[in-house]
């Protein structure tokens, strides 16, 4: 199981997220995301949006 989270800046997200020691992977298709067994058993899948 996976969800995916709208963020305004996928660059900075990443940056904070491992600045904070969070492991991250990356999909076949380069989005930037949690493993699940890093975050209670969902991924996190952070996508550029626009605005």
């Amino acid at each position: 199981m996976a969800y995916a989270v709208g963020v305004r800046d996928v660059a900075a997200t990443e940056r904070l997220l491992r600045g904070n020691g969070i492991p991250l992977g990356r999909t076949s298709s380069g989005e930037v995301f949690v493993p699940a067994r890093e975050a209670f058993g969902v991924a996190i899948i952070f996508r550029q949006t626009a605005g």
